[in-house]
C-alpha cells in the first residue's frame, strides 16, 4: 500500500518466510497466535504480499543488485536472536554482519539503522515505567542508531517508545499516522544531527564467547558459550 499510494518501496525479511514462502510465516506453529503479525484473518495473497516479505537472506542479493527499499524490517531466527539459551555471540554478529553489510554497500550514505530489541533483558531497572495510561509504557530497551547523520558518541534522553521508529518513517516520506500511539510519540529527530559533516561507518569486530565474557563478566553464560 505505501509503494502504491506514496511511492515508498518496503521490505520485510523474515526468517518464516525464507523457510516455508510468504505463506510459511503464517503457519509457523508459533506458540501464542500474538508472536505471529502474520496470522491476521482474511488476509489475501496477493503477488504484492509476496513481493515485499521475504526470506532473511535476500537482504544480501538487495544490496548488492541495487534493489535494497527505502525502508526495511529485517527479523532473526531464534538461534540469532540472542533469547536465551541461544548463544548470545552468534545473534551479535549476524547483526553485525547485516550491519557491515549496509555500511559497505552504496545505501550507507542515506541510511538510518535502527537496532532494537523486544525484550529489556528481565534485568533491574532504577527508572519506573511513564504511567501514560493504565498500562503504561513497560520498562526501558535498549536501541542504536547508527548512520552518517547520527550523533556521534550521544546518549539521547527523550522519551522514546517502539512507535518512535514509525513516527521517524512517517516523517521521513510524509505519510499519516497508523494509530494514535504513533501520532503521539516522539520522533528520533533529536538523535541526528543533518547539518554536520557525515561519519564514516565505524569498524565493527565480531566477537567471540570468551571476548564477550572479558567484556561482561557479570553475565553468565555457561548455557551459551560453545
Amino acid at each position: 500500500m505505501y509503494e502504491q499510494y506514496h511511492n515508498t518501496t518496503w521490505k520485510y525479511y523474515d526468517h518464516l518466510v525464507q523457510v516455508g514462502g510468504y505463506k510459511g510465516a503464517v503457519s509457523s506453529g508459533l506458540a501464542f497466535e500474538y508472536w505471529n503479525p502474520f496470522s491476521a484473518k482474511g488476509t489475501t495473497y496477493t503477488p504484492q504480499y509476496s513481493q515485499h516479505y521475504v526470506g532473511r537472506a535476500q537482504i544480501f542479493n538487495d544490496l548488492k543488485s541495487g534493489t535494497f527499499p527505502q525502508v526495511a524490517w529485517v527479523i532473526p531466527s531464534f538461534p540469532i536472536s540472542e533469547h536465551s539459551p541461544a548463544n548470545i555471540t552468534t545473534g551479535m554478529n549476524w547483526v553485525k554482519l547485516v550491519i557491515s553489510s549496509i555500511m559497505s554497500s552504496p545505501y550507507w550514505n542515506n541510511t538510518a539503522i535502527i537496532l532494537t530489541w523486544d525484550d529489556y533483558g528481565g534485568l533491574y531497572d532504577h527508572v519506573p515505567p511513564p504511567q501514560m495510561d493504565k498500562y503504561g509504557l513497560g520498562f526501558r530497551m535498549p536501541a542504536l542508531i547508527l548512520s552518517p547523520d547520527a550523533k556521534q558518541g550521544y546518549i539521547d534522553h527523550t522519551q522514546y517508545q517502539f512507535e518512535s521508529t514509525l513516527k521517524f518513517i512517517e516523517w521521513r516520506f510524509s505519510l499519516s499516522p497508523l494509530t494514535d500511539r504513533d501520532l503521539h510519540a516522539n520522533n528520533l529527530l533529536n538523535a541526528f544531527d543533518f547539518n554536520q559533516k557525515p561519519l564514516n561507518p565505524p569498524h565493527l569486530v565480531p566477537l567471540t564467547a570468551a571476548e564477550f565474557v572479558a567484556i561482561c563478566p557479570h553475565i553468565n553464560l555457561a548455557r551459551t558459550i560453545d
